[in-house]
């Protein structure tokens, strides 16, 4: 027999007293002092009635002894006499402003006549994530099959520890995609499951998940201890998904991977498969908007431009400084200024930001055979290289006699090689700006060496395919290529033989006329009388040696 005073939590406000709520509890974790992390705080529970409407609710430490050990994840409850408390968490799990908290008149009974879903999932469909104005931080569910994974990495975070996480590219069944985040825990279940399940099909379920909002880009992410990761469970949600999932591509079809070690996508696949590699030359003709591969070193950095910016604590986007007047008494004069930090971000749920965040934006210059260019390296590979957060690095400048200057701990960065996934956006293509964001990069010499190998390549075929054969000349022009064009290292820029009459000797003529204002370094690999040698690793550890013009001077 039922409670006469039960009442459903819709139902729930400040003025109901000696009431009972009957419901499910649908996550359950502990959370620790902020001031003492080995010291538990508070049991915080995400709970859900028959309806399915679901509430956050706390058990805090003085009542332990009482309801600790009867309180279970999954299990069914009568609860009686709770007290209803403001949610004046940050991030809150459930969209609702309130929560239950239990007190020394609570009381606690198993319940066995719960008739309402069991795990409550409200899932968001994968347009709505990536197309509708949701705001920062909207808690979701979602379910998808597992495309592709990609490998783990450890990110450097506060205390000087590190975290890992793994990415994993989501697909719906329309054939959307979407990446989710998994980090520690999370992401260590994912990648126990790989490697001890030999699936061919894998789908998971994210429960109580983080909506991620930055620029254009939109991801989900696992939350520390509210969320729920379901991988091929045996549960209906799953089944029905994977069911519909298998009907629409086809049992037997061989486009999507079996799980395991095959599964887990290096960053091969990001640099090498999807996306275009070219040179540097070649960025600043690309007129549309796209994302690109380049392979350089780091040559320097760009000391005129802020290695750094505050954001907001909540979307990472950038904030506004202003000041505001603060009156201390009647007395008109008796006032003080203070800084006020404004979010940019028309999408964030916060205006005003009490504690903005100092995140990495280092301007880089990145250098290839072809040219030079200014990248932009923004939080997630600046701390992986420098294995330290923006916030210490800028304590330690400001602290040090060199404020002025470039953090040493950038030194790290210095003639280092690697292959840069580059963004070219509509700011670039509208304002001809001549600098560029990076969103990922690797210094695997796999990648890169694999990467000029192909550009080599493809020069040689390209050179072939316009270079005709001796039949195919005109006799008068008995020249080669090499000698009727030259190239500076730095601009590219031809010199190229305009005359079609041009012979033999007006060619001799002109090289020897070059010969007479440089000084001619000439290598194999230019001369059109010598065998060219370029090999691979010449490429790799140099993008192959140029001839050297050196300017003569008067004498």
């Amino acid at each position: 027999m039922e409670p006469k005073n039960l009442i459903k939590l819709r139902e729930l406000d400040a003025t109901k007293t000696n009431y009972t709520i009957k419901v499910r509890v649908v996550r359950l974790w502990r959370k620790p002092n902020n001031k003492n992390p080995n010291e538990i705080w508070s049991i915080e529970m995400i709970i859900m009635d028959e309806e399915g409407t679901k509430m956050q609710a706390s058990v805090f430490k003085t009542y332990f002894p009482k309801f600790e050990e009867h309180l279970r994840e999954n299990e069914c409850y009568f609860i009686f006499r709770p007290t209803l408390a403001d949610n004046d968490a940050k991030i809150k799990h459930v969209d609702n402003g309130q929560k239950i908290s239990f007190r020394w008149q609570t009381d606690l009974k198993k319940c066995t006549t719960f008739k309402g879903s069991k795990y409550g999932f409200e899932f968001t469909n994968f347009g709505s994530i990536l197309k509708d104005p949701l705001p920062q931080y909207t808690r979701l569910d979602i379910i998808g099959y597992v495309y592709k994974c990609y490998e783990v990495e450890k990110k450097p975070v506060r205390g000087g520890k590190e975290a890992i996480k793994m990415e994993i590219k989501l697909e719906d069944l329309e054939g959307r995609h979407i990446i989710l985040t998994l980090w520690e825990e999370y992401c260590q279940q994912m990648l126990n499951y790989m490697q001890n399940k030999q699936q061919a099909h894998v789908f998971l379920i994210l429960q109580f998940g983080n909506l991620h909002i930055y620029g254009h880009n939109r991801t989900v992410s696992n939350v520390y201890d509210a969320t729920r990761l379901f991988i091929n469970s045996p549960i209906d949600e799953i089944l029905e998904f994977k069911k519909s999932f298998l009907s629409n591509i086809g049992e037997e079809t061989s486009s999507h991977r079996s799980v395991g070690t095959s599964m887990v996508s290096s960053l091969e696949d990001e640099f090498l498969n999807d996306i275009d590699f070219i040179n540097i030359r070649e960025i600043n003709e690309i007129k549309e908007v796209k994302s690109l591969i380049v392979v350089g070193k780091i040559k320097a950095l760009c000391i005129e431009k802020s290695w750094n910016y505050r954001s907001c604590d909540l979307c990472k986007n950038g904030v506004e400084t202003t000041t505001v007047r603060i009156d201390k008494g009647e007395n008109p004069a008796d006032f003080e200024v203070a800084k006020q930090y404004k979010c940019l971000n028309d999408n964030c749920t916060q205006t005003i930001v009490s504690s903005p965040m100092i995140r990495y934006k280092i301007p880089i210059r990145v250098q290839d055979c072809t040219g030079t260019v200014t990248l932009t390296m923004f939080e997630r590979e600046a701390n992986k290289l420098i294995g330290r957060i923006a916030k210490d690095v800028l304590d330690e400048q400001e602290q040090s006699a060199e404020f002025l200057t470039l953090p040493a701990a950038f030194n790290v960065l210095l003639e280092r090689k690697f292959a840069f996934r580059i963004e070219i956006k509509n700011y670039n293509l509208d304002n001809n700006a001549e600098y560029f964001s990076i969103t990922k990069l690797t210094e695997d010499l796999n990648i890169i060496s694999k990467l000029e190998k192909n550009f080599y390549n493809n020069q040689v075929e390209d050179s072939d395919s316009v270079n005709p054969s001796n039949s195919e000349l005109p006799l008068q022009t008995d020249v080669s290529l090499k000698d009727s064009i030259s190239c500076t290292a730095d601009n590219g820029t031809p010199i190229s033989n305009s005359n079609e009459s041009m012979g033999t000797a007006a060619s001799v003529d002109l090289k020897r006329n070059l010969e007479d204002v440089y000084d001619v370094d000439e290598s194999s690999a230019l001369s059109s009388t010598k065998q060219q040698k370029i090999h691979t690793k010449d490429l790799r550890d140099a993008n192959w040696n140029e001839t050297l013009l050196i300017l003569k001077t008067e004498k």
